[in-house]
């Protein structure tokens, strides 16, 4: 059993304790409430997924894939549809260096994400 001086030191050592964990709880409360308030609004949120053309069902993913490009780009689609072979014969480069260049420019959305996939697998 403690004694005196050392029954007054504890009995103030848990009462520290005790204003510290009410403290940290007020703290921890406060801080929740702040984060909740920086919840944006449903019509917010719709407008940033329309902006980044994000879906609540698919996230980055797009509803529908574009599975082919034009015909202009056959040759990007060539090479994508040899990939593993040149790959495997080590004629990857030499495909892409006689590849010919091509404007993306009249490639929709979709079609912009099919280039981005065909030309990344390629580098």
């Amino acid at each position: 059993m403690a004694s005196g001086a050392g029954a007054g030191r504890l009995a103030l050592g848990a009462a520290f304790a005790a204003s510290a964990y009410a403290a940290w709880r007020w703290r921890t409360a406060t801080i929740r409430r702040q984060e909740a308030k920086k919840w944006r609004s449903a019509s917010e949120v719709e407008r940033i997924c329309a902006e980044y053309d994000i879906t609540p069902a698919g996230g980055f993913l797009p509803d529908e894939c574009v599975q082919r490009l034009p015909p202009a780009f056959d040759a990007w689609e060539d090479i994508a549809g040899r990939l593993p072979s040149l790959n495997q014969t080590g004629g990857l480069r030499d495909a892409i260096a006689f590849m010919p260049q091509l404007d993306p420019g009249p490639l929709d959305k979709g079609g912009l994400r099919r280039a981005y996939i065909i030309l990344g697998m390629m580098v």
